[in-house]
This record gives C-alpha cells, structure tokens and sequence, in this order.
C-alpha cells in the first residue's frame, strides 16, 4: 500500500534561489515529521535546480520544474494535483512557517475532524524575521461576510483536506493575478466550513521582490466584475454569497482607493473610495472604511 504523508507543502517558486532555502528550511525545521515537500518551479533561469539537487535532494522533497514560466496558479494547480498529503498547505516560496505549524494544524484536525479548511494566522516580518505588522482577522461566526470583506486568508496557513483540494483549481487567467486565491477561497467556502487556529504560525517575508510590490493590483475592475459573475452563475455560490455582493464589490474598491493613493491620485482614490461605500453603506461600521481614508487623506 503507497504511504500518504499526513501533510503535503506546495511550494510554487520562480528565479528565488536566495530566498528558498529560508522558506524550506522553515518546513524542514517542524516539528511534525509527517510530510512531503512537492517543490513546483516556474521555470527558474537562476541556479534553483543545483540548489535544490545539492542541498534539498531527501526522500520527502519531489521538484518538479516546468521549462516555461506558467505563473504560480499553475504551479499551485499542478502542486496540488501530485500531492498525497491527507491535507495540503500551500507556501510561498518567500514566506515561512514556524516550527509548530504542522503540530498545531495537526492537534487542530484531531480536535475538530469535521473540518476540512481551516487556516492559522500570520504577520508581515521583515528580512531579518522580526514582526512589523500584525494583520486584522474578522470573526468567523459568518464566514461568507469575513470572506466577502476581503482576502484575509491570502495564500499562507491555510490547511485544504484532500477531499477539498481535490477538486481546487487556482485560475491560471494572467488577469486574475493577486485575486486567484481570493477566487479560490469564495468557491471552497461555499462548500466547507472554515476553521481557525488562533495562533500566529506563519510569516510572509517583506521585501523588494514580493508580487505585491510590483503592480499586481493593475486589473482590480476587471477582478471584481469576474468574481461577481462567477457567484451569480453558479447556484451554490449564489445561494451563499447573495446577501454579500455589495460586499465584495466593497472590498475590491477599498483595494482600488489605496492603489491610486499610493500613486498620488487623490481624485480617483476618492471616487473609488465612494464608490465602496456605494456599493455596500454597512462598510462605514468598520474600521477598513476608516483605515482607507485615512491612507486617501494623508498627504
């Protein structure tokens, strides 16, 4: 009988030859032993496959490289598909997790079997790991609005039974870069129900090269039209996530406001700043709408 690990760590990774060791080291380092570590490379130009055949060639690491850059949904698709973890996690290959994030996620399944997504929490840490920003998580006695307020899962910690990742597919559409996993999340969510461990056991690594910092957030009008029309086609989606359309409108236009105000565009950091409020008025009761303004008026 083929032995199933009891977690499988999807690593997607492109051109991070100084910044993957960190990352497999975090995994390596747990202590739960009962892993796999399935490496799935975009294609790297750099010395990612010597790094890996040198320093990372054990019985539980699989790497697998694609010759051409297919962006990381891809990899995530393709990760979860050749994993045979009872759940799967998925890492980005900048980020970390701390030594009891396999034994908690673990102790949490024991706890609660039912489960089959559940999530830990994480903070923004700087190159040398010290912490510079604790991230807000909403209540989930209603999941469907804490999703619909914003991607407060973003793609670290979360934990997807095989039952669920199964049938997970990230979207590979390049336009729906930064918003895949949010998409991914709203569609899961609707099935299972979605569990916390209240214990910060993740960092994301800040630095020059994350996605993040390097205009990502181009296609937010056409993100937000493309998840609205994926719950109204979808009847399961729609039966979930109808109460909470203005919702998520919301969100993508907060988004959008601090975007133009980074770049100095007080005008349309305005207007999306409004149009937030437009679509969903319940937004002025949370802090986000006061945060967003504030980011709009300072100078």
């Amino acid at each position: 009988m083929k032995y199933s690990p009891f977690f499988s760590v999807v690593i997607p990774t492109y051109n991070r030859e100084s910044l993957l060791p960190d990352t497999l080291d975090s995994v390596l380092n747990q202590s739960f032993q009962d892993y796999e570590i399935v490496i799935v490379d975009n294609g790297s130009t750099d010395n990612t496959p010597s790094l890996i055949e040198s320093r990372y060639a054990l019985p539980n690491v699989r790497y697998i490289r694609s010759e051409d850059n297919r962006e990381r949904s891809w990899a995530r698709n393709h990760g979860l598909r050749s994993s045979q973890g009872v759940f799967a996690t998925l890492l980005d290959s900048d980020d970390f997790m701390y030594p009891s994030a396999l034994t908690d996620a673990f102790n949490y399944h024991q706890n609660h079997p039912k489960i089959k997504f559940f999530h830990n929490k994480y903070e923004l840490i700087n190159e040398t790991g010290e912490a510079i920003y604790n991230y807000r998580f909403p209540s989930l006695r209603n999941q469907y609005l804490a999703i619909a307020s914003g991607n407060f899962l973003s793609c670290i910690g979360v934990f997807i039974h095989r039952d669920a990742y199964c049938n997970l597919h990230f979207n590979t559409d390049p336009r729906m870069i930064a918003a895949e996993d949010y998409e991914a999340w709203i569609k899961i969510s609707a099935k299972y129900k979605l569990g916390r461990i209240d214990k910060i056991n993740s960092g994301i690594r800040h630095h020059g090269g994350r996605s993040v910092n390097n205009n990502v957030y181009t296609n937010l009008d056409y993100q937000r039209h493309a998840i609205i029309n994926m719950i109204h086609a979808d009847s399961l989606l729609y039966s979930k996530y109808k109460s909470y359309l203005g919702r998520i409108s919301s969100s993508f236009y907060f988004m959008q406001s601090i975007v133009f105000a980074q770049d100095k565009d007080k005008v349309k950091a305005w207007r999306s700043l409004l149009k937030a409020i437009r679509s969903d008025p319940s937004v002025l009761l949370t802090l986000r709408a006061y945060q967003t303004t504030f980011n709009v008026i300072r100078p």
